[in-house]
């Protein structure tokens, strides 16, 4: 009962920054999460005089699936939903769907009764809110951005003409982005380059979708926006086959860039956390028209680089893993 205490404390964080007393809360969840999760976001909602409804499924096939489709039903009658499920479901058609028509959503995937205890959920959101807007305006006013690591990671991409989007707690409306919704644990700023103009290549190093912790780098290659070549042991194997059983034509387009903005998020080998961790970038094959670009996919998966140098039109953003702005 004690754990159960600790987590509703942050458990009403994000039910704080996104709904008020009165709204009707929808917790979609599956049988591979830990109950005391949901449990502890309907009592938070519960106590803060929200009307909790939890709609428990099988879990979803592959990341950014379709939820079961009586719960994409329910989300019409939600004024926010909690998508808490084992595995993402966030750019998956049906929310960016639902999003798109102004339903609000935050992404809860992996989410453990440990990530509402302590770590990542104990940052300041509106200081990561405030940090995630600057960086979004240089996105936004840029025109090309490279990534590097001491790794091997040398990746260029055009992003004129695109808009970048901040995702650090707080559920807005922003200028060409379909994505309405927050995360939680939070906190990234990220971009969708110009696909054919992406080239070089890509060092994941931490952890990626599917695979979890690395135990040694995935190496990606990459040609006109395109990855050509997985390189590195067995992971880089299954992520590559994993994209080949339940992907499509455009899973392997470089989708996303995006920069972590949370100081308190540890590496723990799920991706929910570790893509968040400040001054990393975690980098995306796949869907992205929710956020401006061409990538219709089934498909969306992240990558982490610890300590990248992210540079936009040559001004240094992310030194070395520490961030610049």
């Amino acid at each position: 009962m004690s754990k159960l205490i600790e987590m509703v404390k942050y458990a009403r964080i994000p039910l704080q920054f996104n709904a008020r007393a009165g709204d009707q809360v929808l917790i979609i969840t599956d049988t591979n999460v830990d109950p005391l999760v949901w449990q502890a976001l309907a009592a938070a909602a519960y106590e803060m005089e929200m009307h909790p409804t939890v709609a428990i499924t099988t879990p979803p096939p592959y990341h950014h699936a379709n939820p079961a489709p009586p719960a994409v039903r329910a989300m019409q009658e939600a004024d926010l939903t909690l998508c808490v499920t084992s595995r993402a479901v966030i750019h998956s058609p049906a929310l960016h769907a639902a999003m798109k028509e102004g339903r609000r959503c935050i992404a809860m995937e992996e989410v453990t009764p440990d990530m509402l205890r302590e770590g990542a959920c104990t940052a300041d959101i509106l200081a990561m809110m405030a940090q995630g807007r600057r960086y979004r305006d240089l996105w936004t006013r840029g025109n090309e951005v490279r990534v590097t690591s001491g790794l091997g990671t040398d990746l260029r991409a055009s992003i004129q003409g695109r808009p970048g989007y901040v995702c650090a707690g707080q559920i807005e409306r922003q200028d060409g982005i379909d994505l309405y919704c927050a995360a939680f644990p939070d906190g990234e700023v990220g971009i969708a380059p110009v696909e054919e103009s992406v080239e070089g290549v890509i060092v994941w190093d931490t952890t990626a979708h599917q695979v979890g912790h690395l135990r040694e780098p995935i190496t990606v290659h990459v040609k006109a926006g395109r990855a050509v070549r997985f390189s590195a042991g067995d992971q880089a194997e299954a992520l590559r086959e994993y994209l080949v059983q339940h992907g499509d034509e455009h899973s392997f387009d470089v989708g996303e860039i995006s920069i972590g903005l949370n100081p308190n998020s540890p590496v723990t080998g799920i991706i929910r956390v570790d893509k968040k961790l400040a001054g990393s970038s975690h980098i995306a094959l796949g869907m992205n028209v929710d956020v401006a670009g061409r990538v219709a996919s089934r498909t969306h998966v992240d990558g982490v680089i610890r300590r990248p140098t992210v540079a936009i039109d040559g001004q240094v953003v992310v030194d070395d893993g520490r961030l610049m702005v």
